[in-house]
């Protein structure tokens, strides 16, 4: 992914319905889910147990960090989508100044039993339930059960009215922002590994990257 990320750049957004939230399943606006398309990020701190969830077992996993004011000011607004018949053929979708078409956010978390939604400062503290009901927070709900991981989403919003909505869209970013990409290794891998893996980004970007292991190395066997 972060080849690919680097290779061509640009992120990948999923549609909001393709994501594996329940709260948003269960509580979101049906409409807006269709078209709208999220990143998902985090500011927190490395945590062993997102190691563990996230990333195929024994596969490459890498964290990528980089400045969001960086991020924010660098992004070129170009948005694209993928057509499946032929695959590399990109359909530009609109060009918008900076972040202009889209809104980066944390996100609240949905308390099952009292039905309210917390948050760790920002936009959305103290909104009662009833306040998500009514849509302003969709495609930005999870259960509090994942509220250490401190997500960050940006989403967008694209319709294609009658014609099918892609399954994803491409935002192109430019090389200053690739230039600061931050990269963690596992704790898992081998050192082989992470030699490997620094001169294949460095080469893809054109220029050396900064690298770091995990705080967590030695801790535990990979799950």
């Amino acid at each position: 992914s972060l080849i690919s990320i680097i290779k061509n750049k640009s992120f990948k957004l999923t549609r909001t319905d393709l994501l594996n939230d329940k709260a948003e399943i269960l509580f979101g606006d049906t409409e807006i889910h269709k078209q709208s398309y999220n990143m998902c990020f985090t500011g927190e701190k490395e945590y062993i147990s997102m190691w563990a969830m996230y990333g195929k077992a024994s596969g490459i996993k890498l964290r990528l960090d980089f400045p969001q004011e960086e991020f924010t000011r660098d992004i070129t607004g170009d948005c694209f989508y993928e057509n499946e018949f032929p695959k590399i053929n990109y359909v530009k979708l609109w060009n918008v100044p900076q972040m202009e078409a889209f809104s980066l956010l944390s996100v609240a978390y949905l308390d099952k039993e009292s039905k309210t939604l917390k948050h760790n400062g920002g936009p959305f503290v103290n909104l009662k339930y009833t306040d998500y009901i009514e849509g302003s927070l969709t495609g930005y709900v999870k259960y509090d059960a994942w509220e250490f991981e401190k997500e960050i989403r940006l989403r967008t919003l694209y319709s294609t009215g009658d014609r099918k909505q892609p399954k994803s869209i491409f935002l192109k970013i430019n090389q200053n922002l690739i230039n600061q990409f931050h990269i963690t290794f596992s704790p898992w891998l081998s050192k082989e590994m992470q030699d490997e893996i620094r001169k294949c980004l460095d080469s893809l970007a054109g220029s050396k990257l900064s690298y770091d292991e995990s705080v967590h190395c030695g801790e535990i066997n990979e799950m």
